[in-house]
């Protein structure tokens, strides 16, 4: 008897889950009907439309990570990261083997929700499965960068460029840790490789000229402060380009360089101390008191160099001086 209600519950086992099999697959049409409704509407510029079939898609088949997916790009365009990243962690729950889904998770939570900490976990995540996809090890050292894991990021950046030596924004985001790390040569070298590879806007010959600046190439830095003055000139730039040719001694040349940064921004002190500078190198000592008497009354501080510069008689400035500024705090730059 016992035999018999075995075999009978065993039975009833086998059919109930045939029948529930054969309720999914009968549903699964549903599902692909609504997804595929959906992302037809987000086609059309209308995302918000298409959440009613993305729900509607993961109510019909909830064990498959594509309607999940779906939604959270839906909510991405409808900037609505944090439900774009609870649908993505759905999406990862139903197939923790995908490494695209991990990466599209840490994108969104690192660029989107600024939480960079659970960024590293899904793009660790992602590589565990693809462990040579250079875009997964660039993201995951900004992610890195950004936690200050200085070590760690430059590491992730280095691994993402021997994977791809093409990779153009793992230049340039080595070459700005490095500049916080005060690695002017490194910096140089990777601003370099990134402007070898394609042309880039004028803030980063910007960067490579303050990098040779600092490493007293003022050669190099003048031609890139040439280059992005030539671009977009503006009073910052040109004020660089004037801190370069003081360095080099062209002092005629900075005057003109000084001069047309002030008439970008009249209240750069730095600029305006520097030009002092440079006439006073010339021999234009009038000019230069006149520079540095306005430097002493804007500083408002009596006591500064500019002032003792404008009460000091006439005297020929050594013509290796340096500039006395190299950035100007009040014009900002």
């Amino acid at each position: 008897m016992t035999r018999r209600r075995i075999t009978a519950a065993v039975a009833l086992v086998a059919v109930l889950s045939a029948l529930v099999v054969i309720a999914l697959e009968a549903r699964a049409p549903v599902g692909r009907y609504f997804l595929h409704n959906g992302q037809r509407l987000v086609t059309l510029g209308r995302p918000r439309t298409a959440l009613t079939d993305f729900s509607l898609a993961i109510a019909a088949t909830p064990a498959r990570p594509e309607p999940w997916l779906a939604r959270a790009q839906a909510w991405r365009a409808l900037d609505e990261p944090a439900r774009a990243a609870a649908d993505l962690a759905q999406a990862r729950r139903r197939a923790p083997q995908r490494a695209d889904l991990a990466f599209r998770h840490g994108v969104v939570l690192a660029h989107a929700l600024d939480n960079h900490s659970a960024a590293v976990r899904a793009y660790d995540a992602a590589l565990r499965q693809t462990p040579r996809d250079p875009q997964i090890h660039y993201q995951r050292a900004h992610s890195l960068d950004r936690l200050n894991n200085s070590a760690a990021a430059l590491a992730g950046y280095s691994r993402a460029l021997a994977l791809d030596p093409a990779l153009t924004k793992a230049y340039l985001g080595r070459a700005v840790l490095h500049h916080r790390l005060r690695h002017y040569a490194a910096e140089a070298r990777d601003l370099s490789s990134a402007l070898r590879l394609t042309p880039q806007p004028p803030e980063v010959h910007m960067r490579r000229g303050e990098a040779y600046l600092r490493l007293a190439r003022y050669d190099l830095a003048l031609a890139d402060f040439d280059t992005a003055v030539r671009r977009a000139p503006s009073a910052a730039r040109l004020f660089k380009r004037g801190t370069a040719l003081l360095h080099l001694q062209r002092f005629a040349e900075a005057v003109r360089a000084f001069s047309a940064a002030l008439r970008h921004n009249p209240y750069s002190l730095a600029a305006r101390y520097n030009r002092a500078q440079a006439h006073a190198a010339l021999g234009r000592h009038a000019a230069a008191r006149r520079d540095w008497r306005l430097v002493c009354e804007l500083e408002a501080a009596g006591q500064s160099d500019a002032c003792i510069h404008a009460r000091q008689p006439d005297r020929s400035a050594p013509r290796t001086a340096p500039p006395g500024r190299t950035h100007d705090d009040a014009g900002g730059y």
